[in-house]
């Protein structure tokens, strides 16, 4: 089961058309897990009771999601997150970060020129 769809579903680097740009694609289960694992902090045991899926196929989606994004990340690929076999379901109410365990300055133009 996957509790959260993203609404934007590709990432390219700055700068780089996107004409000719070698895609690494994410299925949803791998960015679920991904998600459950590095942004929530889950761990094996309890992200995969929350997906529904036995441990091996938690830990294969976990790895598997990252190994691609270490590819696109430094391989200067496209990421485009489509595709699997999941089913939705509204995510739990505790199913956010916690309170500051996502720097707020990602992204801003300060950090940026760090």
């Amino acid at each position: 089961m996957v509790s959260f769809l993203p609404d934007v579903v590709a990432f390219r680097p700055m700068g780089v058309s996107v004409r000719g740009l070698e895609n690494v694609s994410l299925t949803h289960e791998e960015l679920e897990a991904m998600r459950l694992a590095d942004l929530l902090g889950l761990d094996q045991e309890t992200a995969s009771s929350r997906m529904g899926v036995s441990r091996r196929s938690f830990a294969k989606d976990l790895k598997s999601g990252r190994r691609k994004v270490m590819e696109a990340l430094t391989g200067g690929k496209l990421i485009t997150i489509e595709g699997g076999v999941f089913t939705y379901r509204e995510a739990p109410a505790d199913d956010a970060p916690e309170e500051g365990s996502i720097p707020s300055d990602i992204g801003t133009e300060e950090n940026d020129r760090q």
